[in-house]
């Protein structure tokens, strides 16, 4: 299993990141993937007008380059992925940020477990999205999607 962050590039120097739809397109056409799994997501309660914005930029970007390189896409949401695969929610009394921490080390906790030899993908607490993306991936392959990274997986071996 591997995992690594989205490629972004800065307009200015120092300015907000964009995903580089470019460099995704082809990290994508290198893995040539029979399938992609992505989270169905939605702006959150509260978030500001211009966080949303961006989110669902990036959602565009990642499903408008897997749409273009015509890669079937699995949409399922967060909440059922990670309950099948066994993600447990934090208990009720955490208040909001140790909950969000709770989920973090939770999802850190199983992508190690199994993955152990790419935990080095995931070492900081930072790299929680890369854990869960590869448990994303790992949901899609028990749920009959299997084919998804295998030459990808082969490519990563040889470079590391």
């Amino acid at each position: 299993m591997w995992s690594d962050d989205l490629p972004t590039y800065s307009e200015i120097a120092g300015g907000k990141s964009w995903l580089d739809g470019t460099a995704i397109g082809a990290m994508i056409q290198n893995m040539n993937p029979d399938v992609a799994v992505v989270e169905r997501v939605s702006s959150r309660p509260g978030q500001g007008l211009s966080s949303t914005f961006r989110f669902g930029m990036a959602f565009g970007v990642c499903v408008g380059c897997l749409t273009a390189l015509q890669v079937p896409i699995h949409f399922i949401t967060p909440g059922k992925w990670k309950v099948q695969i066994g993600l447990p929610a934090p208990p009720a009394y955490l208040t909001k940020s140790q909950a969000a921490s709770f989920r973090k080390t939770v999802a850190l906790d199983l992508a190690r477990e199994l993955y152990p030899s790419a935990s080095a993908d995931w070492e900081w607490v930072k790299d929680h999205n890369r854990a869960e993306a590869a448990l994303l991936a790992h949901w899609g392959m028990k749920h009959g999607l299997g084919a998804i990274y295998d030459g990808a997986m082969q490519d990563v071996q040889r470079r590391r």
